[in-house]
């Protein structure tokens, strides 16, 4: 028997899932769903809950003599901690234990925590909701990954790869397989059948060409990737954190411009990069979130990323760096079309790490009979796209190319201390 516990607050959301529900956890359950009873428990043991709870003081005392008593007999609910360390006090939230809800029905609670904590109008949100995001909704279903640790696949001893299609014994499934980049921070989202075979492949030929097109944005927000927080080492310099400051370690040789505190350079050759393979990265994290039974909706989209069939020429994606907007852990929103309009693309995707979003299709679904190469093919996807305001203004990458270079970064005018 399996049972789940949904948390949602006006910016986040956390579920923690129980695949196996042994005697000992039903009695840390209990106690953790009497916190929200409003009244003492029945004869027979139920109780009525307040799904919408404030976070104040009394819950707070309440909530850390639980997770004090509980963490010896059942360590994993910790997990849950990490939510209620991000409410304020004064927060509203919402408990939902083992209540499904689609999707449009969680960003309605989001609206509506969003309007109790911050004293917004919620008519006005959720006027905003429908005319922008919700619009995308009436076309596309939704789901957002990277809130909260999950572990994506089927829970079959006998596996097979996702992407290979191989079983044991021509492949294994020894490694944890991360369905977005370790290297990008990510330390929550797993999938359970990608094979060892094909997780070395991402991790060598295809996800080092993305990380390093966001090395300085990894550096400078201190994201902790495989092995701790990560330097940027180039011919001419080294890159690293320190405390709240990036230091610039200039090797012997190098001459950066100074005009007065402001100084200019180049990073010569601080990694290698391909376009084509930092958007098969991108592609891949699609790949790996998605239900399984929906691969085969992108056969070719598999074999492409395997490097089994070539394509010279892809569909732009949508790059912007927005203050606004900060992941501290990477996260991926994905969307499936509903209806079968030929033009609309089947699937894209939007990811975000750090200030970093991108926008992008999964290119040659099943599902679609264009390529969605020019502006007139894009028109009608790109007017549903309203809640992204300005879309024309965010930056269009070309990633086309499939060749390897070194990259360069070029600063200009930091200021010196």
């Amino acid at each position: 028997m399996s049972y789940f516990i949904h948390l949602i607050s006006h910016d986040r959301q956390c579920r923690f899932n129980l695949e196996d529900i042994q005697p000992k956890v039903t009695e840390v359950i209990k106690k953790l769903i009497t916190l929200f009873s409003i009244e003492k428990p029945k004869a027979d043991g139920s109780v009525t809950i307040d799904t919408l709870r404030k976070y104040d003081d009394e819950f707070e005392k309440s909530l850390n003599d639980f997770f004090s008593e509980t963490r010896s007999t059942f360590p994993q609910i910790q997990q849950l901690n990490s939510f209620f360390k991000s409410l304020n006090k004064g927060d509203f939230f919402y408990f939902l234990p083992n209540i499904e809800h689609t999707e449009i029905e969680i960003y309605k609670y989001h609206i509506e925590l969003k309007s109790l904590n911050e004293n917004q109008d919620y008519e006005k949100l959720l006027s905003n909701f429908e005319n922008g995001f919700g619009k995308i909704l009436q076309f596309y279903n939704s789901k957002k990954i990277g809130d909260y640790r999950t572990k994506i696949g089927p829970n079959s001893l006998q596996k097979t790869c996702r992407f290979c299609d191989k079983s044991q014994p021509d492949t294994f499934f020894s490694k944890d397989a991360h369905a977005i980049s370790e290297g990008l921070g990510n330390k929550k989202v797993l999938t359970k059948d990608e094979c060892d075979i094909c997780n070395d492949f991402f991790s060598e030929k295809i996800e080092p060409s993305l990380i390093n097109f966001l090395s300085i944005f990894r550096t400078y927000f201190g994201i902790k990737g495989k092995d701790g927080k990560k330097k940027i080492k180039g011919k001419n310099l080294v890159i690293k954190k320190v405390g709240n400051e990036l230091h610039f370690n200039f090797l012997e040789g190098t001459k950066p411009s100074i005009d007065g505190n402001n100084v200019s350079f180049n990073a010569k050759e601080i990694g290698w990069h391909s376009s084509q393979a930092m958007y098969k990265a991108l592609v891949k994290f699609f790949l790996s979130v998605i239900e399984t039974e929906m691969l085969e909706d992108f056969k070719d989209t598999v074999q492409w990323l395997l490097g089994n069939l070539e394509r010279k020429k892809l569909p732009k994606v949508f790059f912007k760096i927005d203050h606004s907007v900060f992941a501290e852990d990477p996260k991926i929103f994905v969307f499936t079309r509903k209806s079968d309009s030929i033009n609309l693309p089947f699937a894209f995707c939007e990811f975000q790490f750090t200030i970093c979003r991108f926008i992008f299709l999964i290119p040659f679904s099943q599902k679609d009979t264009r390529d969605f190469l020019t502006d007139k093919q894009l028109k009608e996807w790109l007017s549903v796209l309203k809640f992204y305001t300005n879309i024309g203004s965010w930056k269009r990458l070309d990633l086309s190319s499939s060749g390897f270079k070194k990259m360069n970064l070029k600063f200009l005018n930091i200021f010196r201390t």
